[in-house]
This record gives C-alpha cells, sequence and structure tokens, in this order.
C-alpha cells in the first residue's frame, strides 16, 4: 500500500512539475515577446516623430516656393505686358548681332 501512495504521490508532483514549467516557459516567452514588442514600438515612435519633422519641414519649404512661384509669375505677366508683339512697332527694340 506504501508503495503504491509513493507512486501516486510521484505521478501527481511529475504532473504538477511539469505543468509548472511549461507555464513558467510561456511566462519567459511571453516576457521576451513584451520586450521586443516594446523595442519595436519605441523604434517605430522615433521614426514617426522623425518623419513627420521632415514633413513639417518640406510643407515650410513648399509654402516658401510656392510665394517664389507666385512673385515670378506675377514678374513674367509685368513683363508681358510691356512687350509689344506687333514687328513693325516702334517700341519694338530688336538687338542686331554684331559683326
Amino acid at each position: 500500500m506504501t508503495a503504491l501512495v509513493g507512486v501516486a504521490t510521484a505521478i501527481l508532483t511529475f504532473i504538477l512539475t511539469k505543468r509548472r514549467y511549461n507555464i513558467e516557459v510561456q511566462t519567459k516567452g511571453i516576457e521576451r515577446d513584451l520586450k521586443s514588442f516594446e523595442y519595436y514600438k519605441e523604434v517605430t515612435d522615433e521614426t514617426i516623430a522623425s518623419q513627420n519633422q521632415k514633413i513639417e519641414q518640406l510643407q515650410k519649404e513648399n509654402q516658401v516656393l510656392k510665394v517664389q512661384i507666385s512673385n515670378l509669375q506675377a514678374q513674367v505677366a509685368s513683363l508681358l505686358g510691356t512687350v509689344c508683339y506687333d514687328t513693325s512697332c516702334s517700341k519694338r527694340r530688336t538687338i542686331m548681332p554684331q559683326s
């Protein structure tokens, strides 16, 4: 009878120990995965912040360029308004090549 109790105790101990070991392995795996997730989240957040700064900088540069284009368009329009298209017009100046 004592041997039977000893075997039953050994089996129960084995089962409980194996279960505890499996739970510890799963816990360590989850902790490892969580650390990996936190690392990649940090890297992603840094990348997003960097990209947002670049986008803001490009938007500012774009605004400056739009203003410059607008100014140049106004200058071209002003110049075109003063050009005489009639080839016989006395106001039209032609530059003759020098020989």
